[in-house]
């Protein structure tokens, strides 16, 4: 369907759309003087195996009441998701929660595994 077939079946139901949001460049000001960890994966993260290289990244959700942060771990060999949390700050809790929630994915064990981060 064209864009004017939707804004008029939704004219006629009495909806509206919302406009999209002011995309934000970054949420994070990385220190300048800050040292960072080695790169341990060389950017090749699918190591052919589960367990071995697991990233993180935060994003942040627009909501009705503020902005919600959700971070996420996964496994980069199998591509799932195996652990996460969500919290209205960037602090280090909420890192620490979506790494425990992983580890408990794992049954508790993940002796040996990388877990890489953009930041460090």
């Amino acid at each position: 369907m064209s864009e004017n077939t939707i804004a008029k079946i939704m004219a006629e139901m009495g909806i509206e759309g919302i406009s999209p949001r002011a995309f934000r460049v970054t949420t994070t000001q990385a220190d300048p003087t800050a040292s960072f960890p080695p790169d341990r994966v060389g950017r090749t993260f699918d190591r052919g195996r589960l367990d071995v290289v697991s990233t993180s990244d935060i994003t942040y959700l627009t909501c009705g009441e503020g902005d919600a942060y959700l971070c996420a771990i996964r496994d980069e060999h199998s591509r799932r998701v195996l652990g996460w949390s969500l919290a209205d700050h960037m602090r280090t809790e909420l890192v620490e929660a979506a790494v425990d929630a992983a580890v408990l994915t794992r049954g508790g064990s993940v002796t040996g595994t990388i877990l890489h981060s953009d930041g460090g």
